[in-house]
């Protein structure tokens, strides 16, 4: 008796989106956690509230950082500046407006956000290349920064983190024994972000183990 081949097609969005949805109909039959919250998504799109020891899930987090870590990097920013003969601050005072307290992104007369438009007529990049000899074409000619003023900003940046109760940067779905996570913008399939290395046999394994550990007396359905 020859083997037999299963041949598994490519993970694609669709794939994770339907599988996060049976996830939360699931929860939802469970009647322990409402988890129809909006239209655009349909019937079961926007995730729930819920944590077993198996998984994790929660809908799109609407509101804002709760434990004082954007203001510790807000005032990171206001207590920092690039260097005077940065790309940066260079590029600004050539191509927007002063108005004596703070940057403004009005853009002086005759600079464009595009170049070759009928607006732009400011050789701004093309100036501040041939300064700091960037090549010509190199993305970024609004962003460039030549002193330490980006690389200080992320190590800052990683030297805090939010609370474990902040929700701001938590994923909305994660399985704890692969590490795999789910993110979305409002609903289930709208700007999805996960890790596409994972294969559909490992995709298929973590929902089989997902659905069966719903309903358990380690379950969570408050907000996590």
């Amino acid at each position: 008796m020859s083997d037999l081949l299963l041949v598994f097609p490519e993970v694609s969005e669709d794939l994770v989106s339907n599988m996060m949805v049976a996830i939360t109909k699931k929860i939802d039959q469970t009647g322990s956690e409402i988890a129809i919250q909006g239209f655009l998504g349909g019937e079961h799109g926007y995730g729930a509230h819920y944590k077993n020891d198996v998984f994790e899930m929660r809908p799109f987090y609407w509101g804002d950082c709760t434990c004082g870590h954007d203001d510790l990097r807000s005032a990171w920013e206001n207590d920092n500046d690039h260097d005077k003969d940065c790309y940066q601050t260079l590029f600004h005072e050539m191509h927007f407006v002063n108005y004596g307290v703070d940057w403004n992104f009005d853009k002086k007369p005759g600079h464009g956000w595009v170049k070759g438009s009928v607006e732009d007529a400011c050789d701004c990049v093309d100036t501040l290349y041939k300064q700091f000899g960037i090549p010509d074409g190199t993305p970024g000619g609004y962003t460039h920064c030549t002193c330490m003023y980006d690389i200080n900003y992320s190590n800052f940046v990683k030297s805090i983190s939010h609370s474990e109760e902040c929700q701001i940067d938590k994923p909305n779905f994660k399985h704890y024994a692969s590490g795999i996570e789910v993110e979305w913008y409002k609903y289930i399939g709208r700007g999805m972000e996960y890790d596409e290395d994972v294969t559909i046999e490992q995709w298929v394994d973590v929902f089989k183990e997902c659905l069966g550990s719903i309903g358990g007396k380690d379950e969570t359905t408050k907000d996590i």
